[in-house]
């Protein structure tokens, strides 16, 4: 009876402990394209053998290989938005729940598998974004949890056909099975006996069935496209793995879980097909971060069946009391409780889990409901597939498909507009571009200025130009209504214009309309900066941290602005010294170094200042 107990509070425990590492401080950008091929294939019953949503690639060969996951996650979304978010939860909990049961084969102890799953949920939290790579991690666990069993070979053709027509990971889980029978069949050299028939005939079903796509054979080439030389080879998701023992960050997570992994070998010295995955996935996320959650959840067991042995070993020298036990179990539930702090899936739980606060909703808004939109937008290229799946009536420049559609000649133009480099207006004609839409600070912008562009729904997200003969198009509020966007735009134009007032009052209805609107939280501490009123930056900082808590990276960037313009110094560096490298696709920033040009800028002012005959000799 206690042996069941103690099995319901840890697997209470570690559900309720995974569910809190979701909606990690990650834009999911590629997940509206995704939704926007879904809806395509519903609407016209045909997967596009050719590109569908842009004007620079239009008809290009499109190897669609998530087709069947873009299906479902429209279908899904059509029950309600917030529908895919809690779909994305089960899958993230089951592929734990996966691996806790293969950590609990291997290990044979119910608080060692906790542990493990545990930690590697932890180290795979920054990845878990909304995309179909989370069911190469499921499919990956559910082989995992099965492989001990005589009827595993059987499951393998079935899992990879529908494997293949989900995810490009695919080729990973034709690996996990061939390795399986790679070291059965070396354990059966040397042992004498006979080779596992059964397993590599599920390997060789399995590969038959990997052809059962829309692309047939070809499929076996999409692996290895993402390596091919293009202008996007140098995406921060490629980059290899960085490692710290600093637990709040993502390399910190990374690192404990390497530690542990290395900690257990001794445990798992006679386990040459989890020491193999775990090495194999090892190299894969030292050569590209992307497969840090792949090493975790492959690293698991061995880290499970350390911790069993090293628990063994303590409880023959201090045997351990079931109270002991219970109280054990009672505290890591207590824990997983605990880490829900900042968990938010009762209120918008896709707005969350995607960052979409980030996105141009105002500006799209604006865009599709313009009696005659451009043709031909530059758009940034992680606002694509928004863009086509919010306004499918603008065909956009560029998306997150980067390399697999877009051509060579399209990647080097979006840099040379982008970057305003030589040649940029002779691509503008080319191209026929008239529209754009960008993030601020982009050197194309202040170009188009000069060339006559008219800057339309101003907001701290997104710049909106459009050409100068336009300028009879309505505003943003005759088009939009009453909406936060409508709010948000109308308070960035009062701020740049310096009514501060006016700027105050449209960005707080904007937050009382939207209280996810993250960026209006970050203008009006830059309204009270400008005001002078330092209690009321922290006021705002304080409101957007106590509703967007897993959005504190963004809040105390934009703290730091607020407090670079009130010129506090002290306060300026300490919100520096609270932000995280918590994403493992965005550069990371060298804190310190940046501290270090303020304080030298804060020198050389109080140089300049100092009066004669006084400053340094």
């Amino acid at each position: 009876m206690l042996n069941r107990v103690l099995a319901a509070l840890s697997i209470t425990a570690l559900v309720v402990g995974v569910a809190a590492w979701s909606q990690p401080d990650l834009a999911s950008e590629d997940l509206w394209w995704h939704l926007a091929s879904g809806r395509f294939i519903v609407e016209k019953l045909e997967i596009p053998a050719g590109d569908p949503f842009s004007h620079t690639a239009t008809g290009a060969a499109w190897t669609n290989p998530e087709w069947l996951w873009q299906v479902t996650a429209h279908l899904v979304h059509r029950i309600g938005p917030d529908a895919v978010a809690w779909a994305n939860l089960t899958v993230v909990v089951l592929t734990f729940l996966l691996i806790h049961f293969a950590c609990l084969q291997l290990s044979g102890s119910w608080l060692a598998s906790a542990v493990a799953t545990a930690l590697a949920a932890v180290a795979s939290h920054a990845f878990i974004d909304v995309r179909p790579h989370l069911v190469t991690l499921l499919f990956t666990a559910a082989f995992l949890a099965v492989r001990e069993r005589r009827w595993a070979p059987w499951i393998v053709p079935p899992l990879l056909l529908l494997w293949v027509n989900v995810h490009g990971g695919f080729i990973f889980g034709l690996g996990l099975a061939g390795l399986d029978a790679l070291v059965r069949s070396l354990q059966s050299l040397r042992a004498g006996t006979g080779l596992p028939t059964a397993r590599w005939i599920g390997v060789a079903l399995g590969a038959v069935a990997v052809a059962v796509n829309p692309v047939g054979l070809h499929i076996y080439l999409l692996p290895f496209e993402p390596l091919g030389e293009t202008l996007f080879q140098g995406l921060v998701e490629w980059a290899p793995a960085q490692m710290s023992l600093d637990f709040t960050t993502w390399a910190g997570r990374f690192g404990w879980m390497l530690l542990a992994v290395v900690a257990s070998l001794w445990a798992a010295r006679r386990q040459p097909y989890w020491l193999a995955l775990a090495a194999v996935t090892l190299v894969m996320a030292l050569l590209a971060r992307r497969f840090i959650p792949l090493f975790a959840i492959t690293g698991a067991p061995i880290v499970a069946l350390g911790i069993a042995r090293l628990v063994e070993a303590v409880e023959a020298r201090f045997p351990a009391s079931p109270h002991r036990q219970l109280g054990l179990a009672l505290a890591a539930l207590g824990l997983a409780v605990w880490s829900w702090q900042g968990v938010h899936f009762a209120d918008a739980p896709l707005r969350r889990w995607t960052a979409s606060e980030a996105l141009p909703s105002g500006a799209v808004a604006y865009l599709s409901a313009l009696p005659s939109p451009p043709r031909k937008l530059l758009n940034a290229y992680t606002w694509g597939g928004f863009i086509s799946f919010t306004a499918p009536i603008l065909p956009v420049f560029i998306d997150g498909r980067a390399g697999t559609v877009y051509d060579e000649q399209v990647i080097q133009d979006y840099f040379t507009l982008l970057s305003a480099s030589e040649g940029w207006q002779r691509v503008m004609r080319e191209r026929e571009i008239d529209g754009v839409l960008l993030e601020p600070g982009m050197p194309l912008l202040n170009h188009l200025d000069r060339a006559g562009w008219f800057r339309y729904n101003p907001d701290p997200r997104s710049v909106l130009m459009l050409p100068l003969e336009g300028r009879g198009r309505p505003t943003n509020v005759q088009l939009l209504g009453d909406t936060a966007d409508t709010w948000l735009s109308r308070g960035t134009r009062a701020f740049r214009q310096r009514k501060l007032g006016v700027a105050r009052s449209a960005l707080e209805q904007a937050v009382r309309l939207d209280p996810l609107q993250l960026y209006a939280y970050g203008m009006l501490m830059n309204v009270e900066a400008l005001d002078g009123n330092p209690d009321g930056i922290a006021l705002w900082l304080e409101r957007g941290l106590r509703i967007y808590p897993r959005r504190a990276n963004g809040l105390w960037s934009f703290a730091e602005v607020a407090y670079r313009l009130a010129d506090d110094h002290d306060a300026r560096v300490h919100a520096l010294r609270q932000i995280r490298s918590n994403s493992p696709f965005v550069a990371e920033v060298d804190t310190e170094e940046v501290i270090a040009a303020i304080e030298e800028e804060r020198r050389q002012r109080t140089m300049t200042r100092a009066p004669t005959g006084v400053g340094p000799k």
